[in-house]
């Protein structure tokens, strides 16, 4: 699934504004395809022709990283609440057995 990340950075010192626009296409696409859709995307943004975009002088890899980072930082904090939730759900079910069973064993039978 493709995803468009939106950023504003603002230089502290100068004051100055850049909107960020990191793309991940989609793992079929081709490279071409990918740049193509970037630009597109870009330009619907900003309403601007390519004459109003500019290409980072050097893309910084490590924000897209942290960003992944956080997706995947999110998505095994899901899984280790769903992973949580059920052992609690198991352990109760156990606790629930061992009082049934308890409760059947004190009937005069």
């Amino acid at each position: 699934m493709a995803e468009l990340l939106i950023r504003v950075v603002i230089d502290p010192q100068t004051g100055e504004r850049r909107v960020v626009i990191d793309y991940a296409s989609d793992a079929d696409a081709l490279p071409m395809e990918h740049e193509d859709e970037h630009r597109r995307l870009a330009r619907a943004l900003i309403g601007a022709d390519d004459a109003g975009l500019a290409r980072a002088p050097t893309a910084p890899p490590a924000v897209a990283t942290e960003a992944q980072q956080a997706e995947q930082a999110q998505r095994a904090e899901r899984a280790q609440q769903a992973q949580q939730a059920q052992q609690a759900q198991q352990a109760q079910q156990a606790q629930q057995a061992r009082q049934a069973q308890a409760a059947g064993e004190e009937e005069p039978g």
